[in-house]
C-alpha cells in the first residue's frame, strides 16, 4: 500500500477538524517541534500575539495537551504526546455512547421524519458518506467524480477501510477518463465505464432506502433523500445504465 505523506499544512488542518481552534493548532504543533517553550518563543515561532497564546495554552491546558513547568520563576509550556488526542475522543467516544439509546428513541418515536436534507461543508459530506457505512448495504454509486477525492483526501482512504471492513460491496460507473486510475481499481467492487460525454458536477449514491445527490460545486453540498419508493427507482436506473455501460 502506498504510503501518505502529510503536510505540515494538513496536520495543521487535521487538527482543526478534530475540535482544535486555528490558534490552539498552531500552539500545539509549535510546541512539538519545541518539547518545551516559553510563551514569549512561542509567540515568535507562530506568529500570534502573546494574548492570543496565552488563552490558547490556557484551553489546551484544559483539554489536556498542554502542561507547564516552572523554571526560574517563569512558565515553560509543554505539550503532552501525540497519543493524548486519541484518549480525548475515545473519551468522548464513551460519553455519546451513554446519551445514544435515549437520542436515538427520540428520533425513533419522532411524528415525523425528515425526508430530504441538504448537508454542506466537509464535515457534511462525510456524514453522508458515513451513512452509507451505518446502513451497511450495497451501494451503488453513478459519476463517481475525482472530486471526491481531491476534496476529502485522507477522509476518503478511511471510508474505504470501513467499507472493507463491514464488507460492503459497491458497484461503481465511471467515466471513461477514469480508465487505468487507481481510483478506479477498488477491492470489493465492480466497476464499468460510460462516455465523457454524459460527465456532469453530480454523483449519484444509491443505499438501502436512501439517495445521495453529491454536487461537487465550488462550494460542495449534499442532498440526502430517504424514500423507499424512490431509491427503488434510481436503482432501476442505475442497472439501466450498467447494461449500458462497458467493462
Amino acid at each position: 500500500m502506498q504510503k501518505v505523506t502529510i503536510s505540515m499544512v494538513e496536520e495543521y488542518s487535521i487538527l482543526q477538524e478534530l475540535g482544535l481552534t486555528k490558534s490552539e493548532a498552531k500552539v500545539y504543533l509549535t510546541l512539538l517541534r519545541l518539547r518545551s517553550g516559553l510563551a514569549g518563543e512561542i509567540a515568535g515561532k507562530t506568529g500570534l500575539h502573546r494574548r492570543n497564546v496565552y488563552d490558547a495554552l490556557e484551553r489546551l491546558m484544559q483539554k489536556g495537551l498542554v502542561g507547564f513547568v516552572i523554571q526560574n520563576n517563569r512558565k515553560s509550556f509543554q505539550a503532552k504526546e501525540p497519543e493524548s488526542i486519541l484518549e480525548i475522543l475515545e473519551n468522548k467516544r464513551l460519553a455519546f455512547e451513554e446519551i445514544l439509546p435515549k437520542l436515538k428513541a427520540r428520533y425513533d418515536t419522532a411524528e415525523a421524519k425528515q425526508e430530504i436534507m441538504i448537508l454542506k461543508g466537509k464535515n457534511g459530506l462525510k456524514a453522508a458518506f458515513d451513512d452509507q457505512i451505518r446502513v451497511g448495504e450495497t451501494i451503488y454509486v453513478y459519476g463517481a467524480s475525482d472530486k471526491y477525492t481531491s476534496v476529502l483526501k485522507y477522509y476518503s482512504i478511511q471510508h474505504r477501510k470501513k467499507r472493507l471492513k463491514k464488507k460492503i460491496r459497491v458497484k461503481i460507473i465511471f467515466y471513461e477518463s477514469a480508465k487505468g486510475t487507481k481510483r478506479a481499481r477498488l477491492p470489493l467492487a465492480e466497476v464499468k465505464f460510460l462516455p465523457d460525454e454524459y460527465k456532469g458536477i453530480i454523483d449519484t449514491i444509491i443505499y438501502g432506502n436512501k439517495v445521495e445527490l453529491f454536487f461537487w460545486t465550488d462550494d460542495p453540498f449534499v442532498i440526502m433523500i430517504e424514500s423507499s419508493e424512490l431509491s427503488d427507482s434510481y436503482r432501476k436506473l442505475f442497472n439501466l445504465l450498467w447494461k449500458i455501460a462497458k467493462e
